[in-house]
């Protein structure tokens, strides 16, 4: 971490560190952005082998990413007014059991239709997600001139 040199009242020169007590919440979201892309963008390069063993055409398998991107252009501005009085930091919590658990419901799927559900609870996270942790950057922006990032 940088130290800066601030200058006292009396003149003389002192380091200071920003805090590090809003770090883990920068982390936190950083994180949930790696879950989030890994899992929407992950099956592209498997599209034609889920599809063979799933034993659905290429065009259904193109379902799994067609899905969860049609599917967050609708839960962003959705999620972002159902939830605008709610805490950020549970609702992010939230996206991240969800997103688990559609990754769960993928991992243990017989067949394709369990896979497609988990891919419709990708979106909805992924639509969540971004609306509210975007949103959350500007907080950090504004606060963390002074000294680092909140929380």
């Amino acid at each position: 971490m940088p130290i800066t040199i601030t200058a006292s009242v009396d003149g003389q020169l002192s380091p200071h560190r920003a805090p590090l007590k809003g770090w883990p919440a920068v982390v936190s979201v950083m994180l949930g952005i790696f879950a989030t892309v890994t899992t929407e963008i992950l099956p592209i390069g498997l599209l034609t082998s889920i599809g063979s063993s799933f034993t659905v055409s290429d065009g259904m398998a193109g379902l799994m990413m067609a899905m969860p991107g049609f599917l967050a252009a609708i839960a962003a501005p959705l999620v972002t007014a159902a939830t605008a009085r709610l805490d950020r930091r549970l609702m992010l919590c939230a996206f991240m059991l969800l997103l688990a658990l559609a990754n769960f419901l993928a991992a243990a799927a017989p067949d394709y239709w369990p896979v497609l559900t988990s891919r419709i609870m990708v979106g909805i996270t992924i639509g969540g997600f971004w609306s509210i942790g975007a949103g959350w950057r500007n907080d950090w922006c504004r606060r963390s001139r002074s000294a680092g990032p909140p929380l």
